[in-house]
């Protein structure tokens, strides 16, 4: 493939062209209480092509490399027409290598695998409670084989895997939901998901009302990553920022978080979820402080958006080759400079709310970071004991404000989707009962 990718750039050798193509399998297993529902085998591959004609990138993809030159064709077309500015695409450069992306076992499982995982959990389950039962559980296990070739002499390649689960577990009128994911067999934690589905379900029953007041609120990994996806992202995004879409526009130097707050975007964490040694464009993977001790230290950029302000791509952009690359974060590392035993931060708490579990994160503005969300997992906190569950509550909010009111950190560290941290304490928060 890769040499009829450079017959083609031989011939169109004054036009600087870029090629990425991916070819992605994945296997998934749903099952509703201890039956199978469905079973999914599906494969996409394809290749974008992206053309510079006279200062302006056309894009078009193909999913048949024989019409390859045709792609080019119409993307030089399109670029004729097209709005977004370019002069270059990345130089090469050196790919250091990222351990832990890809796990054989993964490819080569087969969907009987996948049941398995189900049924294991299943017996664990009963184990823990003879009387929770598995309402809904999904097991999907995948690889993508990704390459990008470019005008410049860039001809790289990576392979990686990805392993993730869902289970939801019923308790008489109580559920508890839980999904994790992995690069690796090794890192796909089956009791972690069995220990805290079954925790939540159990202790979700008699759930009872309480009173709207402002207090400390604990929030889950998952639930702050699912916040940040729908609002913090998005501000530190510089095509967002450029277009006037941030409220972080200019205040790159300025304290927006805690002081003792820092943010870390790493794309070449061992094993990390969406680590990768180069970017959809081809830049390499790297390590960029976005919070440092609560100040605004940098934005996220691709390869086009770091050209408008002259500054260099940190690596994130992202993408597949049906389209041209967008911006989104890879691993978000947060960390904090006070932390504590999980049981010892929650002891300390007077008057509280730990939330696992929220509603509504779609309808949060992410230009603003105003959020309201209903409480569908949530347990109250009282004189250092998570006392009963709630009901009818909501969280109410801006992210901003969130971040500056850091208080602790627990040390049950793991990662939901983009985000590493561990469960997290803010003071002064509003909970409407």
């Amino acid at each position: 493939m890769i040499e009829e990718i450079e017959n083609v750039m031989r011939k169109y050798r004054g036009v600087p062209l870029e090629f990425f193509g991916s070819n992605h399998k994945s296997m998934s297993v749903e099952m509703k209480t201890d039956k199978v529902s469905s079973s999914d085998l599906s494969v996409t591959k394809g290749i974008g092509v992206k053309a510079i004609v006279a200062g302006r990138a056309g894009f078009s993809y193909t999913t048949d490399i024989v019409h390859l030159d045709k792609a080019v064709k119409i993307a030089m077309i399109n670029a004729k027409y097209s709005e977004l500015k370019q002069d270059s695409f990345p130089e090469k450069q050196i790919i250091g290598a990222v351990k832990g992306l890809y796990d054989s076992q993964i490819n080569d499982m087969g969907p009987e695998e996948l049941v398995n995982n189900s049924v294991k959990v299943m017996e664990k389950l009963k184990e823990y409670n003879n009387g929770i039962k598995v309402n809904h559980s999904v097991f999907e296990a995948g690889t993508s084989d990704n390459f990008l070739v470019n005008s410049n002499g860039i001809s790289y390649r990576s392979k990686a895997t990805g392993m993730s689960g869902m289970i939801e577990a019923v308790y008489k009128n109580s559920s508890g939901g839980v999904n994790i994911g992995s690069a690796t067999i090794k890192g796909f934690d089956v009791d972690y998901m069995v220990e805290k589905a079954a925790r939540l379900a159990v202790s979700g029953v008699g759930r009872k009302s309480i009173k709207s007041a402002e207090q400390m609120v604990v929030i889950d990994s998952d639930v702050l990553e699912s916040l940040f996806s729908n609002t913090f992202y998005s501000s530190i995004n510089a095509d967002m920022v450029q277009k006037g879409q941030s409220v972080l526009k200019d205040k790159i130097g300025q304290q927006i978080g805690a002081s003792g707050l820092d943010m870390i975007d790493s794309g070449r964490i061992e094993g990390g979820l969406c680590s990768s040694e180069f970017d959809r464009d081809g830049t390499p993977s790297q390590d960029t402080s976005i919070l440092s001790a609560g100040v605004l230290k940098s934005l996220i950029y691709n390869h086009v958006t770091a050209m408008r302000e002259g500054n260099k791509s940190t690596g994130n952009a992202s993408g597949g080759f049906g389209a041209m690359s967008s911006i989104s974060p890879t691993n978000i590392i947060l960390k904090y400079s006070d932390s504590m035993k999980f049981d010892k931060m929650i002891s300390e708490i007077k008057d509280g709310i730990f939330i696992y579990e929220a509603m509504g994160m779609h309808t949060a503005n992410h230009i603003t970071g105003d959020f309201s969300l209903s409480i569908n997992k949530g347990f109250k906190i009282v004189n250092g004991e998570i006392a009963y569950p709630v009901k009818n509550a909501m969280f109410a909010g801006n992210v901003f404000e969130l971040l500056k009111n850091v208080s602790c950190f627990g040390d049950d560290v793991r990662q939901s989707g983009h985000l590493i941290a561990p469960t997290v304490v803010f003071k002064n928060q509003k909970i409407v009962g």
